[in-house]
């Protein structure tokens, strides 16, 4: 008999969204003492888009550097994903949520790549709701947390990679009050020909 490896002291909570008119799963890792007891008070809150890609990296690397080298303080890990084990729906939700503009700037190129899947998403709502989703963080996932767990007021960090970084920029540049600290890493910026380059450059 075979059984599925978890991840401890994790909780995931589904979550319909009203701003994005969307379903999610928020998923919630508390931090696990090492050797040295935790220091007392609210915890720093770490907030992960794409969890279903990179939940378990963030979990297991904040617990290591919090547990063994103190770099980090023991953190509240935050993944927002999908209930889907499909790649291909991950990558269609993700592409709705993360971009802030309908035009990718390669026009009909992906949509015509071979072994490319239908999409699922109805016309108009597949690309462009980078607000909306925005919109669930703030007004929605943000209160959940802070209301079921002992988060502190300040050193809130939110994390994404690729498209997730590209909305992660879009985030800092329409709230930038929203986080205490952006981390886009590998960001998506030629999407709609550096249309957030150009909204930065503006500002």
């Amino acid at each position: 008999m075979t059984r599925s490896v978890r991840i401890p002291h994790t909780h995931v909570h589904d979550v319909r969204s009203e701003h994005a008119e969307a379903q999610f799963q928020i998923w919630v890792a508390e931090p696990v003492a090492g050797v040295m007891p935790f220091p007392p008070g609210p915890r720093r809150v770490l907030y992960v888009l794409d969890a279903n890609l990179f939940f378990g990296t963030a979990v297991e690397t904040t617990r290591l550097m919090s547990q063994l080298y103190g770099e980090l303080p023991p953190l509240l890990v935050v993944g927002i994903g999908y209930d889907t084990d499909v790649p291909a729906v991950q990558a269609e939700l993700r592409a709705r949520d993360f971009t802030p503009t309908e035009d990718s700037g390669f026009g009909e190129m992906a949509r015509s790549l071979p072994g490319a899947p239908d999409p699922t998403l109805p016309e108009g709502r597949r690309l462009g709701r980078a607000e909306r989703f925005l919109d669930f963080l703030t007004e929605e996932a943000i209160p959940l947390v802070r209301d079921r767990y002992d988060v502190a007021e300040e050193g809130a960090t939110l994390f994404g990679s690729s498209l997730g970084g590209l909305f992660t920029l879009h985030a800092l540049l329409e709230r930038p009050d929203a986080f205490d600290a952006y981390v886009a890493v590998s960001p998506a910026i030629w999407w709609d020909d550096a249309e957030i380059l150009k909204r930065a450059e503006a500002m």
